[in-house]
């Protein structure tokens, strides 16, 4: 048998096994951060470490997060362990495009208490070779509970309804079938201030400024 011949049968058998790389809509969370739900399921915690790498569909996605991270105590004898509350994630992707979280991380536990009231990151994205890197928006907002099948139900996608707007009572009905959860006591306040704080950070001067004025009124 001809070289040639051996080359050509070499070759042959490499493509027959050969399956091109697709790319893929990665979303890489940050150490500092437990996932708790994606999209509706449960995601599971490991029993050393969190796999942070989710490979996710293109579009509107929710993520489930919480700040954990566990510090030296000052007499050195203990450890301080900071945990937040679940903030839920809002973000569209592209399609076979890479994105990370990227945050400052707290130097310490004082430090992390005073973070963890307002979770500051980023969303970096990024192509398949990691070059031209650039911020993705989002909306990260606080749930209002941390059982597991509330956080679960709230990065659930649901499908809009379809209204007939051009009927009359259209509009009524539906305010008519909305059901209406109603939160008493220290609950629903704590729920207010962590809103209520979360949005005052964001705001920009001229924004709080707006605000004041017209709570004055």
């Amino acid at each position: 048998m001809s070289l040639a011949i051996k080359f050509l049968i070499v070759l042959l058998l490499v493509l027959a096994g050969y399956k091109p790389v697709q790319a893929e809509t990665l979303f890489k969370v940050a150490e500092a951060f437990n996932i708790r739900a994606v999209n509706g399921s449960l995601y599971p915690s490991g029993l050393l470490k969190q796999n942070r790498q989710l490979s996710l569909r293109p579009g509107i996605n929710l993520i489930a997060l919480e700040y954990e991270e566990v510090f030296e105590s000052e007499d050195d004898d203990n450890f301080d362990i900071i945990k937040s509350d679940v903030f839920l994630l809002n973000i569209y992707l592209k399609q076979n495009t890479q994105y990370q979280q990227r945050l400052v991380k707290p130097h310490n536990a004082a430090a992390a208490k005073r973070y963890i009231m307002n979770p500051l990151f980023e969303v970096l994205e990024s192509d398949v070779k990691h070059q031209n890197q650039k911020k993705v928006a989002f909306e990260l907002l606080p749930l209002s509970s941390n059982l597991e099948s509330f956080i679960v139900a709230s990065t659930h996608i649901k499908a809009r309804p379809t209204l007939d707007l051009s009927h009359p009572s259209a509009f009524k009905a539906k305010q008519n079938n909305q059901t209406i959860k109603i939160v008493r006591g220290k609950q629903a306040q704590s729920q207010t201030s962590r809103m209520l704080n979360y949005w005052w950070q964001r705001a920009t001067p001229d924004e709080r400024k707006e605000f004041l004025n017209s709570i004055s009124n």
